[in-house]
């Protein structure tokens, strides 16, 4: 379940100091580091932060949220070993219909493996992408074998085009990923 949040509840923060927070924080981080944090005592949560908050609406703060992580995050490994994050860009349109196969591929058929020749299991995807019939972003959600393209702010006039990915999963290769992404997406 943390692996898929996009919000996660830490509870009881008046009964640890600073610094516990900060390392459940950090460990909850390395599990999933998309979800946002809301820290509370005696479980008093304001609902508009964790009802309607549009987890898969396109808004310019859910496009920035993507640039930021593919920006920021190199692979990371979490606290179990199997599970990564991988970030890549790749510059230019993409194929709608290329994109789709490679979607089916990766999450449906499971065909496109690791350098191990193990499945990739792809918990979370989110990506920022240039798509060449369309002349606006589109946003790629995903949470395990589910995904969805959403159209969203156009582009500006001078803003290169360029393709976002950020993956949360077990056994994943950031080369394999972004070799059958070119692969299938340029034909």
């Amino acid at each position: 379940q943390i692996g898929l949040a996009d919000v996660i509840i830490i509870n009881k923060c008046d009964l640890i100091n600073d610094d516990e927070i900060s390392t459940v924080i950090q460990r909850i981080r390395s599990i999933n580091s998309m979800a946002n944090f809301i820290q509370t005592t005696r479980s008093k949560v304001n609902l508009d932060d964790i009802l309607d908050i549009n987890c898969y609406t396109t808004s310019d703060k859910s496009i920035g949220k993507i640039e930021l992580y593919s920006q920021s995050m190199t692979d990371q490994y979490h606290i179990d070993k199997s599970v990564n994050t991988v970030t890549f860009e790749v510059i230019g349109s993409i194929n709608e219909n290329k994109l789709e196969e490679w979607l089916q591929e990766l999450l449906w058929e499971k065909s496109i493996k690791n350098k191990n020749g193990k499945e990739m299991n792809i918990m979370r995807m989110k990506g920022l992408l240039c798509i060449e019939s369309s002349t606006v972003k589109v946003i790629l959600q995903c949470v395990n074998e589910l995904y969805e393209l959403i159209p969203t702010s156009g582009w500006e006039e001078n803003e290169e085009h360029i393709n976002r990915l950020v993956f949360i999963g077990v056994n994943l290769d950031r080369e394999s990923l972004l070799m059958s992404f070119n692969t299938f997406t340029k034909q």
